[in-house]
């Protein structure tokens, strides 16, 4: 059992460091786009929205360095479900209100917030509280198997969350008079 929870620890510090290092990076490649794609998720005095872009940006940064760090994990995963579940709400709240938004979440997009970001959001906070439970037992990775099956199960995991827009987008049924994605 101990075996497997050097794993899960493991897959859960790579998959959640990942998922924020990438969503964080790719924000920064065009942080005024992201800062314009947050207006729909609250009214706020115009330069507030740049200071919450750049927060939102360092605490992504942030919890995917504190989870790299064995001494730090649990604070890390801490901050990537406390970052997951405010992306819900604000998310619920977008949907709620049937407000047109675009989800910059990995960067520039042209897809409109929808159901599937929730379920994207609820998908990331998986292997966080796995995660955090790990941590919070002090389990860890104790032989080179345990690191690299739970690295790849990890990578894996981070993938399908990033491109999960694709993936639905793929396996979701045609819908007449809709254009092709290429």
């Amino acid at each position: 059992m101990t075996e497997l929870l050097g794993a899960v620890d493991a897959a859960s510090r790579v998959a959640t460091g990942l998922v924020f290092l990438v969503a964080a990076v790719a924000k920064l490649r065009d942080l005024g786009a992201f800062t314009r794609s947050l207006h729909p998720f609250l009214t706020v005095p115009a330069p507030v929205y740049r200071v919450l872009a750049a927060t939102v940006v360092a605490a992504e940064l942030a919890a995917a360095a504190l989870v790299a760090v064995p001494a730090t994990a649990v604070w890390g995963f801490a901050l990537a479900l406390a970052l997951t579940a405010a992306f819900a709400v604000g998310i619920g709240r977008v949907l709620r209100r049937g407000v047109q938004a675009v989800c910059n979440c990995f960067g520039v997009a042209d897809s409109r917030l929808s159901r599937r970001h929730l379920v994207r959001d609820l998908l990331l906070a998986v292997p966080a509280l796995a995660g955090l439970a790990a941590a919070a037992a002090g389990t860890r990775p104790q032989s080179p198997v345990q690191w690299l099956a739970g690295t790849a199960v990890g990578a894996l995991c981070a993938l399908l969350v990033i491109r999960f827009e694709d993936l639905a987008d793929l396996f979701a049924p045609a819908r007449k008079g809709a254009p092709v994605r290429r």
